[in-house]
């Protein structure tokens, strides 16, 4: 594992512990989540979205895998379709 990907694994590794206290503290129950990162544009100038020979972003997420494909496969659908889906509204 190289710099990149440690540094990577250790942000994500926080995020996700981080979204998961918020979120018990805030709603006083555990909520799941995925969280999802990728480059903008065609190249990652940073390369820590990826190991060697690989390609697009990585997640972090508290839910099991087959429970988060399931969520995205859902939720790509309702977006490709319009509808609206639940959401804040702002950006970074």
């Amino acid at each position: 594992m190289d710099k990149g990907e440690n540094l990577m694994e250790g942000f994500l590794d926080n995020m996700a512990r981080a979204i998961d206290q918020m979120t018990q503290d805030v709603f006083h129950t555990r909520l799941g989540f995925v969280l999802l990162m990728f480059p903008f544009g065609e190249t990652d100038k940073t390369n820590l979205h990826k190991k060697e020979g690989e390609e697009g972003g990585n997640y972090v997420s508290n839910a099991d895998r087959g429970d988060i494909v399931r969520f995205l496969r859902e939720t790509a659908d309702r977006l490709e379709q319009k509808q609206e889906i639940g959401r804040t509204i702002g950006r970074a």
